[in-house]
């Protein structure tokens, strides 16, 4: 995963993934038809080792916050995430950020639903995933992403979690 998470997956042969985990190319074609195979395979089961969490079911607000903190964390913060910015972009290999779109908009409707939040679900999903899109982008394009900017980040988050929908911002915590 670190190769892909740090290079485009045209940039990784399968002779350098086979090197990297201690095998040969050989045994990964008895697995795996092509590299682009290997490649969604490593990035679903990535994805897979981090579940989004479910809504808690007493605030809208923070289980759109919550589910959003946690999106973006595996995108920033893994390989998996990385590697899904890297390939994500070509045909081949987009199956994963697909899915990962899916299972984040399932979410974000379960979050809504059954609340006064519900009307319009799908378009405050699609605002709410395309924001993450760029904003992660963003991060993984700078080259200083710190644990302040994470925290920058939560905060970003519930400011774009009250706009979409539709409150007013949270008054600051005063410490």
């Amino acid at each position: 995963m670190e190769l892909l998470a740090q290079n485009p997956p045209e940039d990784v042969a399968l002779s350098d993934i086979a090197a990297a985990a201690r095998t040969s190319k050989q045994a990964l074609y008895r697995r795996w038809p092509d590299k682009a195979a290997l490649v969604i395979a490593c990035i679903e089961t990535g994805l897979a080792s981090r579940p989004l969490p479910p809504p808690e079911r007493s605030n809208v607000a923070r289980d759109l916050s919550r589910l959003m903190t946690a999106a973006a964390n595996t995108l920033t913060r893994t390989c998996t995430g990385r590697a899904l910015f890297n390939t994500r972009r070509h045909t081949a290999y987009q199956a994963p950020a697909r899915h990962f779109e899916d299972t984040l908009r399932f979410s974000v409707r379960q979050c809504l639903i059954a609340s006064s939040f519900e009307s319009h679900a799908d378009q405050r999903a699609d605002l709410l995933i395309g924001w993450l899109w760029l904003t992660c982008d963003a991060k993984h394009r700078a080259a200083s992403w710190t644990l302040s900017s994470a925290t920058d980040m939560e905060a970003e988050i519930e400011k774009v979690v009250f706009l979409v929908l539709g409150l007013a911002p949270a008054a600051p915590v005063i410490r």
